[in-house]
């Protein structure tokens, strides 16, 4: 075997690996060492090679702190043959990559958006825990994704070597303080001049054992100078060779130090290294201290709320943390001067800054808990040194050798002989700041959004551990979309939810200072457990993913909102709203229907009948929904060609109707397809059936039991097939939309079955995108608790016809009002103009829907007002709907009353192509039908409109470019004439042409017969200049042509050059040749049809037509001319020609003598074609009606018999071609 470096891929779904290691493998990629080979999960190469990239794939579902099956995982250098493995993974922003796999055939739960925030964060982690590349492949095509990757081997060999030994698997201190720069060059500087430093601290006179080495060192490495071609750092006078990561102290706080790679790498240059010291500061106390191994401890809680933020898709800086206490981070260039605090109880700061705060009822809940009445609010706290210099007023900590002193005596003697002496520092500490100072230092309201969000989502996690977060304070980036401060017990306030004294926080430092360091040390060792065990138990690919669309802080937050006893801000409440999500709130509304009558059922039985059986009245009702689902009970229950389907039929004309019951067939789901259902529910075990359909327009109809038993044949008899089972084998069949019935509920108003709805919806794959839920909805919470399911829509029936929900309420729990209880409506006529905007609240809506008027909620009156209940303009309504994030509503109204105060139709100024919308167009026709108007005669005449409409298609085709527009208007214009005369509005035409659009369509041209066998068709002329096609078919073609004689219409033809014929209809054996004999204006259209594959005809002929045809082989016919035609010595004068008394001119070539006007510059409003379709100088000679006639002149014998003379000639002899054309491809 060949010896190869071999580059293994890692990464989330869709960040193109397969893609890379195809263009490298194939040899097609730019590289300067052909011995590269790559591989990934899916590459028959791995094994090969030895190499199995699926550990990394079991990695990412194991956890840091479970060391027992984490850390023992090694990611090999080398194959056993010795050849080189490079590790890499491949990164991309979630949105790009679901539009990557959106097209894929079949997703896994792998795919989904949580999937993908999650292991984006988990390969994340680990490229920082191994020490290998992370490459982001974003905006990035495939070829410049394949540079990068090639650039790890052929430039960054070294450095990707060097990344390998610090990756946080490997990173403990010993190894961070043999990277250090100022290690490194204590070994080496042995002469220094200390009084070179000018900026030593104040106190320094109070420390004799200081080394001043040290001092110097760091004073002395303020400059470097890396010199890449020589591989060196350059610090002063000194030279050290870059054989290894290079690490300089950044900077060095209370609780940690943070270090750079200097060596130049370019994995490690965004990156910061941070060692978690083993420290506990009070700064309100004004106590610190040391607690051996703190710093690990720390580091395991941060692991932990790590996890949390990645399970619910929020960033941190952090990609790395190890038992050791050191972490790996994204490098944050611009550190904020703010901390951000989330309280939910008195307790701190506020307590002790706000005097009797606990005792303002207005403020603080009166349980006695401290709880405040807002709920969690935010505070920002400018962040201020903890000391800063009595004399020079600047931080204590700015000074760079700070820790150096600190170190010397440690932290609580230095605390004692510094810290606390008023003659080297004054207490400072964070304050208090107003956010509008502060829109130009932090996006205050994503940060508001993140904190919240963070803060729910721990208190989430809290509540299934019997655990209650108080307060906590973060740091986030300017943006405030990435968190970078550390995130464990030692921010927040914890303590038990039934106990309040069991605390887990830095409260027990506060109150018992350094005598209280093993209690804290071993209450934040019983915190990790608890999460680690909670953790272990609950992994996230085994619970939290199988609900994709579920979140526990989303259930935290609807708790917080319904909570009466808090008296949340709008401010406040809109922030929750924002973070919880708008998702959509969808209901489907039933009508079962029985023997054509309407009525309701229970448990599969039909119980009564509603609105005295009358199903117009009962659509009517229910229309104002844009969802409805119309069940033929009688189809289900087995008879066959029920009354039903012809009303579901019809109703489908005019609303958007899904439909089942009785489907058992292809042809029963094609029959309603193609009447306008927009989905058919198909009951069927039949999934031979199934695969048929398109899933698009399916929906697939569960009926289960208490048991989840699957019940089939109208609900009759029990598969005793688990639910769950049956959908994994509709999931294989394409299936992604699906309906549960619950039998046991179904009409009896007795609420919903939520343990079982709840058990099944976390079982159900992510590959079904939609289910629909019936049986037992009743009341308000029922619909809440099922839209807490992002996949669920409700079905419901009963409870409207029997009153238990109003549709008012049913569309107030969908809609997500403003902070006010205010939504927006825009009002719109039925032919889709909008007539203005008005504002609406809960009770304007509960009377829209109960009056179908319009009322709107008037915010200066602060009252309801029924729009025109004082000028009579009064809105009925025809249907509401939502916008997509449930904040916005549409409702269309009639379209016959104004709707602006001013009179006018809509309170915009419509553009022209509103204005003309066909709706409105044909109202204002029809209102002229009983006028004397041409347009009033026309509509009461209809015939007369579809003659004129024959004549406008005409102009149509015949007219110049320019004229379209207004030749296709004068056509547009009759055609509605016409359909007003005949009764029938735009509104049918939309109905038909929607349910069309929904029609299944089998090809794209359903009108053209395409010919499935090997046969060409050739038309040809039946009467006029047959000797001229015959003879071009035979001295061209090599086909000869026979014709019979009297009224025997059949043609044959024999093929007599095999040359001639193949050169233009091919050489396939077993074809079959045929004629069409027809008059030559007939031919474009069988030809535009398909119904003949050639046509042998004159040019003038084809160039009549538009242009469908082909030109296969045409040649000269130098004996004829096509010309206009006048009276013998008539004076033919075209400038005195008017608009007014327009020349008639009898046409058979309308195309070409329109044309031919253009060019000699005749006006085309001053004359009027009339299209004939033969002998047209007919109509010179019996009638003094027409000016002009075209003709194809051969001999002119027909023109001097009728005493006519050629007036003009449009194309010359000699310019005429006949040919043989064919179909347009």
């Amino acid at each position: 075997m060949a010896k190869y470096d071999i580059i293994c891929l890692l990464g989330n779904d869709g960040c193109r690996k397969t893609s890379i290691c195809e263009l490298i493998n194939s040899k097609k990629a730019v590289i300067h060492n052909n011995n590269i080979i790559a591989i990934e999960r899916g590459n028959e190469l791995a094994n090969d090679y030895g190499i199995d990239p699926t550990i990394i794939d079991k990695l990412i579902l194991e956890y840091t702190f479970d060391k027992e099956n984490f850390d023992k995982i090694q990611l090999p250098n080398e194959t056993i043959n010795g050849q080189k493995i490079y590790w890499i993974i491949l990164d991309c922003q979630v949105d790009t990559l679901l539009k990557r796999i959106q097209t894929r055939s079949k997703k896994s739960i792998w795919e989904t958006q949580k999937a993908l925030n999650y292991y984006q964060q988990r390969f994340r982690h680990l490229s920082a825990h191994f020490g290998i590349p992370f490459i982001d492949t974003t905006q990035q095509t495939i070829p410049q994704i394949c540079t990068q990757v090639l650039d790890v081997i052929e430039i960054y060999s070294n450095y990707y070597q060097y990344y390998r030994q610090i990756g946080t698997q490997l990173l403990h201190y010993n190894i961070i303080q043999e990277c250090d720069i100022e290690n490194q060059l204590y070994k080496i500087i042995n002469i220094y001049d200390i009084n070179q430093i000018k900026d030593l601290p104040e106190y320094e006179e109070e420390f004799d054992n200081i080394d001043k080495k040290k001092l110097y060192i760091r004073w002395y490495l303020n400059n470097y100078e890396i010199i890449q071609e020589e591989n060196l750092l350059r610090i002063g006078e000194y030279e050290l060779l870059i054989n290894g990561p290079i690490l300089k102290l950044i900077t060095e706080g209370e609780s940690k130090k943070i270090y750079k790679d200097i060596s130049g790498n370019p994995f490690t240059k965004h990156l910061a290294f941070i060692i978690l010291k083993s420290t506990i500061y009070s700064h309100s106390m004004q106590i610190t201290g040391e607690i051996n191994n703190l710093g690990s401890v720390r580091a395991c809680g941060s692991q932990l709320f790590l996890e949390m933020m990645w399970r619910n898709d929020l960033k941190h800086s952090y990609r790395s943390i190890n038992s050791n206490g050191i972490i790996i981070s994204d490098f944050i260039d611009e550190i904020t001067p703010i901390e951000v605090i989330v309280k939910r109880y008195c307790e701190g700061t506020d307590k002790n800054s706000f005097y009797d705060i606990l005792n303002n009822e207005n403020i603080v809940l009166t349980n006695g808990n401290g709880e405040y009445l807002s709920g969690p609010y935010v505070r920002l706290d400018w962040r201020n040194p903890n000391h800063i210099s009595p004399t020079t007023k600047i931080a204590l900590t700015k000074n760079i050798y700070y820790y150096i002193y600190e170190q010397a005596i440690g932290k609580e003697d230095f605390f004692k002989k510094i810290l606390v002496n008023p003659k080297y520092a004054i207490s400072v500490g964070d304050k208090n700041i107003t956010e509008d100072l502060l829109n130009d230092v932090i996006n205050i309201k994503q940060t508001k959004l993140s904190v919240l969000k963070m803060f729910m989502i721990i208190q989430s996690y809290f509540s299934r551990v019997n655990l209650l977060i108080k307060d906590v304070c973060f740091m986030l980036n300017k943006s405030g979309e990435q968190f970078w401060s550390e995130i464990n017990q030692d921010c927040m306030r914890i303590t038990m939810i039934d106990n309040n004294q069991n605390k887990f926080d830095k409260d027990i430092w506060r109150t018992g200072g350094s005598s209280s360091r093993e209690q804290i040390l071993n209450k934040w060792n019983d915190f990790n457990k608890i999460f680690m065990e909670y953790f272990m138990k609950n992994k996230f690919h085994q619970t939290e993913l199988l609900n994709n669309n579920y979140y526990f802080y989303k259930q935290e937050i609807q708790q917080l909102l319904n909570n009466t006893k808090l008296k949340i801000p709008s401010n406040l409440k809109s922030l929750w709203l924002n973070i919880q999500g708008k998702n959509p709130r969808r209901v489907i509304v039933t009508m079962d229907m029985f023997n054509g009558q309407p009525v309701l059922v229970k448990s599969s039985r039909v119980c009564e009948i509603h609105n005295n059986g009358d199903y117009e009245q009962a659509m009517k009702y229910l229309s104002i929904f844009p969802d409805i689902l119309v069940v033929d009970l009688n189809g289900a229950f087995g008879e066959l060609n029920t009354k039903n389907r012809e009303i579901i039929k019809k109703l489908a004309q005019k609303h958007y109707v899904h439909t089942g019951g009785g489907l058992r067939s292809l042809n029963d789901i094609d029959e309603m397809l193609k009447s306008g259902i927009r989905r058919c529910a198909l009951a069927s075990a039949d999934d031979e059936l199934i695969e048929k359909i398109a899933k698009n327009r399916l929906i697939i109809e569960v009926s289960i039991n208490e048991e989840n038993e699957v019940l089939i044949h109208g609900r009759r008899t029990n598969t005793h097939i688990n639910i769950i089972t049956r959908i994994n084998q509709l999931i294989q069949i394409g299936v992604n939309v699906i309906s549960i019935t619950f039998v046991q509920t179904e009409g009896h108003l007795s609420g919903i079955p939520r343990q079982q709805i709840h058990d099944l919806i976390l079982q159900i794959p992510s590959n079904i995108e939609k289910i629909y839920i019936g049986g037992g909805i009743s009341t308000l919470e029922d619909l809440e608790y099922l839209w807490s399911y992002p996949r669920i829509i409700p079905l419901l029936g009963s409870a409207i016809w029997k009153n238990k929900l109003t549709i008012g309420s049913i569309y107030n729990s969908m809609i997500h009002f403003d902070e006010n209880g205010i939504v927006p409506a825009i009002i719109q006529d039925k032919n889709g103009i909008v007539k203005g905007l008005c504002y609406m609240n809960r009770e304007s809506i509960e009377e829209t829907c109960q009056e179908r008027k319009l009322y709107r909620y008037s915010r200066k009156l602060q009252r309801l007002i029924m729009k025109g209940e004082t000028s009579g303009d009064i809105q009925h309504i025809i249907q509401i709907s939502l916008d997509c994030d449930g904040d916005t509503i549409l409702i269309t109204v009639d379209s016959k009353n104004p709707f602006c105060h001013t009179g006018h139709h809509s309170c915009f100024n419509l553009q022209t192509s509103i204005k003309a919308n066909f709706g409105t167009l044909a109202d204002h026709i029809k209102s002229k039908i009983d006028s004397d108007s041409y347009s009033g005669k026309i509509q009461r005449n209809p015939q007369l409109a579809l003659a004129k409409i024959m004549e406008e298609f005409w102009e149509v085709v015949a007219g110049h470019e320019d004229n379209q527009i207004s030749e296709c208007s004068d056509l547009f214009v009759h055609l509605i004439m016409y359909l007003n005369g005949m009764g029938i509005t735009i509104e049918d035409i939309s109905n038909e042409l929607n349910s069309r659009r929904w029609k299944e369509k089998q090809n794209d041209n359903q009108d053209i017969t395409e010919q499935i066998t090997k046969e060409i068709i050739i038309g040809i002329t039946t009467s006029k200049y047959t000797e001229k096609t015959d003879r071009f078919a035979e001295e061209e073609l090599g086909i000869k042509i026979t014709r019979h004689t009297n009224r025997n219409f059949q043609v044959n033809g024999e093929i007599i050059d095999e040359n001639k014929f193949s050169k233009y209809f091919g050489n396939e054996s077993n074809m079959k040749l045929s004629f069409h004999s027809s008059k030559p204006k007939d031919m474009i259209w069988l030809l535009a049809s398909k119904r003949v594959t050639h046509i042998i005809s004159f040019e003038p002929v084809v160039k009549n037509y538009p242009k469908v045809y082909s030109v296969i082989h045409q040649i000269i016919d130098p004996t004829i001319c096509l010309a206009l035609l006048c009276r013998k010595g008539a004076i033919i004068e075209p400038e005195k020609w008017t608009c007014d008394n327009k020349s008639l001119i009898a046409s058979e070539h309308v195309c070409q003598v329109t044309k031919f006007f253009e060019q000699v510059n005749i006006n085309h409003h001053t004359y009027h074609l009339d299209k004939v379709t033969g002998s047209s100088e007919g109509f010179l000679s019996n009638t003094s009606k027409y000016l002009l006639a075209d003709a194809i002149v051969e001999s002119g014998k027909t023109a001097q018999e009728n005493n006519l003379e050629i007036w003009k000639i449009i194309v010359p002899r000699g310019q005429i071609h006949i040919g043989l054309y064919g179909c347009l491809n």
